[in-house]
């Protein structure tokens, strides 16, 4: 049903209620004048159209969903329905072909509908991927789907061979996508998908998933989703773990501090540069750009995931850019990053953190905080266990 042209028809927004007054106060003139002649050719019509409408409400009832929406937007119907019949032109039964032809009418309609495509429809595709990279196939992941003026569905996503699915979604919907952990259900992750924000004449031909943009039509444009779902314990592990944070304060652009990631601390010498950078736009903030640079052996390697639980052991960069524009419908002037890192010496950990900037005077100045992950053995295996935490004591 949610496909069907039918619910677009019976979606309870705010017109819906002066509709059916209206149409009650029809229905009322052609009760009170039953006994004129003219009334016997205006009652099928409208008897038809209100027995339509309350075989939908029922549909609606057994459906469930938004059943109490629509019941109250158009719950008046079936009462308007009965009221007609009861209320029939004198004689109008002698002969049973009205009714039968009324009946027939209104069901004709209703399949008609029922069975007619619903328009606006968005027609996209995602992917989703184990923490390797390998696609997961025959997969079911449930899912949510919010309409603002009702309708609201719930369905399930199933993968094909490569991992993809075709993603169907109307306007203005949103809604989640829930990706289930077999072996931890706390961690548990639930995939956001919006509008997007380029929005012409009241639609919008693409949608956010987790930040990232699929654009209705592009075949070649697909948002892959990571997913832990099949790992085993082995890949569970845990290691030792450094853990540390920082904030400082840092002239813009002036001055670009440097990380050693292993001891968690700024200064001369480290494994990262950052480089802050602010643009127009001071009326809420300014724009935000962020650029992290490895130094000498170090790399970083930006991640989706949602725990970044294991580091890739390759396709580490030698630096990477973060922005936030002023101009950004979500812009609350705070820069959020994170992504792997692998230090000068080989050690695996996870940077992450934001940036936030203000101004005093004519000078910007920017706080960065820094929250760190490392594993000083040299494994990739980053999941924080506070059973294993080396520096407890020393924070």
């Amino acid at each position: 049903m949610r496909d069907s042209l039918l619910l677009t028809l019976l979606y309870p927004e705010s017109g819906a209620a002066p509709v059916t007054l209206v149409w009650a106060v029809l229905v009322a003139i052609v009760v009170v004048g039953r006994k004129k002649r003219w009334t016997r050719y205006v009652w099928l019509p409208v008897f038809c159209v209100s027995l339509f409408f309350s075989i939908s409400v029922v549909g609606m009832l057994i459906a469930g969903g938004w059943a109490l929406l629509g019941l109250v937007a158009w719950g008046l119907f079936p009462v308007l329905a009965i009221t007609l019949f009861f209320c029939r032109p004198p004689g109008l039964l002698s002969e049973p072909r009205p009714l039968f032809v009324g009946f027939g009418f209104a069901c004709l309609v209703s399949a008609l509908l029922y069975l007619t495509p619903r328009p606006g429809v968005l027609e996209l595709r995602l992917k989703f991927v184990e923490t390797d990279g390998q696609p997961v196939a025959g997969a079911a992941f449930p899912l949510f789907t919010y309409h603002g003026r009702g309708g609201n569905h719930d369905g399930v996503l199933r993968t094909a061979s490569d991992g993809t699915v075709r993603f169907k979604v109307y306007y203005p919907e949103s809604g989640t996508i829930t990706l289930h952990d077999p072996q931890d259900p706390r961690r548990d992750r639930q995939v956001k998908f919006e509008p997007w924000t380029p929005i012409v004449g009241g639609v919008t031909n693409g949608y956010r998933f987790d930040g990232k943009v699929v654009v209705a039509g592009n075949t070649e444009q697909v948002a892959t989703i990571s997913w832990h779902g099949k790992r085993d314990l082995a890949a569970r592990r845990t290691e030792p773990m450094l853990t540390y944070s920082r904030t400082i304060t840092v002239a813009v652009p002036q001055e670009n501090p440097r990380l050693d990631v292993a001891k968690g601390k700024f200064g001369p010498e480290g494994d990262l540069i950052f480089v802050m950078q602010t643009g127009p736009g001071w009326l809420g903030g300014p724009d935000i750009r962020l650029k992290v640079m490895a130094v000498d052996a170090a790399g970083i390697a930006r991640s989706d995931e949602q725990y970044m639980d294991i580091a890739p052991e390759a396709g580490y960069l030698n630096q990477t850019e973060f922005v936030l524009l002023a101009g950004d419908p979500h812009y609350a002037g705070r820069l959020e990053y994170r992504f792997y890192v692998r230090t000068r010496s080989g050690e695996f950990g996870v940077v992450s953190g934001d940036v936030s900037v203000s101004r005093r005077g004519n000078q910007q100045e920017a706080y960065l905080y820094v929250s760190i992950r490392c594993t000083p053995g040299g494994s990739r295996h980053v999941e924080f266990d506070h059973t294993k935490w080396l520096n407890r004591d020393q924070l």
